[in-house]
């Protein structure tokens, strides 16, 4: 069952699919989608800087090798002109490496590519390195009028030595391939990258035995569900980052609201609830999603937040920034990461970070700041004091006894508002993981449930 409430539509095309209108998509995938989806980042730009290393981790030194071999069937192909098979691989290879440089998530087909050119530049070097290509046997000169006595001796290509040479290249590749994927392999294999964390494991199956079924059997999950399929009236969704909507489906046997395999309309409605800043707002687009509870986890509120305001067609600017502050040792400026009154009121900070409850104690701090250019020649804030005060009220009114100054209200924590806010009547906390997560105020639990109340 991988259907999803208020999507509008039954089972959409997958979003990240290129149309035949936009082939470029495929290269350079654009909008919320390329911004923010991992797999959809270029192979040699990572978080859109440049980098060897996704590309190292997957293919090691094949990397390098695949375009030489590239530029190898080019030569080839040119002087040899009838050649069908290699110009197959040459422009499979080609087209293979482009997509992959566009979209790191097709490398799984690019390793197919890598694999042949790999072991065809093998193939290559060992026939070169043969000791008949090396040292071919030279023929005898004969003077006019004598005899040469021929001595039957076996050829240096057929004995021994070529067994134990070919060993040794042999032997030199598999070290070369070998020598930097041992350590990464070790690494990786200590991991569980990219899969539900225990709080997920624990929270989805608390949410599958305590809440009740969507469509009124627990056999329901099991059967086939079809695209023109009626919902009853007991069908509600539960609502989460889309990121997280097939563990929904997988763990908890319940329908998410968003997920990554559908439109991203489902996406988009899910940001503007959590960027809601008014619980009238959320509760209207709850009610408009079908949705009964909400589903959050540390990173949503936090390290992924800024995904979220892309989806919701917001700068992450208008939330959240990074400031930068002198070192009072070297001088040198480090970033500081502030979070600006519009993030406390949003409903994800609401409900994660404050559990819906009101927030009375206010510690706002006031930073005047100056733009400065850095050695990258790029813009930041620099600040240039901060200040903190007992009341948001009492932090309004310096700033506006500031005449020609850059200043904003901010708070160095997620945790910790600069400005009260009201307790929320139509959600409630009905689940909290035991797994925690660190923050600067304490242990918070790694995954929340709430109940939207109408």
């Amino acid at each position: 069952m991988t259907i999803a409430m208020g999507s509008g539509t039954p089972r959409p095309r997958a979003w990240g699919a290129a149309t035949p209108s936009s082939v470029e998509g495929l290269f350079s995938p654009a909008g919320p989608q390329g911004q923010t989806t991992l797999e959809m980042q270029g192979m040699l730009f990572p978080s859109g800087n440049f980098s060897w290393d996704i590309a190292l981790g997957n293919y090691n030194i094949l990397f390098f090798v695949a375009p030489l071999m590239i530029i190898g069937l080019l030569i080839y192909i040119f002087i040899n002109k009838d050649t069908p098979q290699q110009n197959l691989v040459l422009i499979w290879s080609i087209i293979m490496l482009a997509a992959t440089l566009g979209q790191r998530r097709f490398g799984y087909y690019l390793a197919v590519n890598m694999a042949i050119l790999g072991g065809y530049a093998i193939w290559w070097s060992l026939r070169a390195l043969e000791p008949k290509n090396i040292m071919p046997a030279s023929k005898a000169a004969t003077a006019p009028g004598k005899t040469v006595r021929r001595v039957k001796n076996k050829p240096l290509a057929q004995s021994p030595v070529r067994a134990v040479f070919m060993a040794l290249c042999g032997l030199v590749v598999i070290i070369m391939a070998l020598l930097y994927d041992i350590p990464a392999s070790a690494s990786i294999a200590t991991q569980t990258r990219f899969a539900p964390t225990d709080a997920w494991s624990s929270a989805m199956a608390w949410m599958k035995d305590n809440t009740p079924e969507p469509l009124g059997s627990k056999d329901a999950y099991y059967q086939n569900i079809p695209p023109t399929y009626q919902f009853p009236a007991s069908a509600y969704g539960v609502t989460s980052w889309w990121d997280y909507g097939y563990w929904i489906t997988r763990m908890a046997h319940r329908i998410p609201t968003a997920n990554p395999g559908q439109s991203a309309v489902p996406i988009r409605n899910v940001a503007r609830l959590y960027l809601s800043q008014n619980e009238t707002a959320a509760s209207e687009v709850m009610s408009s999603l079908k949705s009964s509870y909400v589903v959050l986890d540390f990173k949503t509120a936090t390290s992924i937040f800024w995904a979220i305001a892309v989806w919701g067609g917001h700068d992450q600017s208008e939330y959240t920034d990074v400031y930068y502050t002198s070192d009072k040792q070297d001088g040198r400026l480090g970033p500081v990461m502030v979070y600006y009154p519009e993030y406390y009121r949003t409903l994800v900070s609401r409900l994660y970070n404050f559990d819906g409850k009101a927030v009375i104690v206010e510690k706002p701090l006031v930073v005047t700041y100056k733009e400065v250019n850095t050695l990258e020649k790029a813009i930041v804030k620099q600040v240039v004091e901060a200040r903190s005060f007992n009341t948001y009220i009492d932090a309004q009114a310096y700033m506006a006894g500031l005449k020609g100054v850059k200043a904003r209200i901010v708070s160095n924590d997620p945790f910790v508002s600069p400005v009260a806010l009201e307790e929320l009547k139509t959600f409630k906390k009905v689940y909290s993981s035991p797994q925690e997560s660190t923050t600067a105020v304490g242990q918070v639990p790694e995954v929340k449930i709430f109940q939207f109340v109408k």
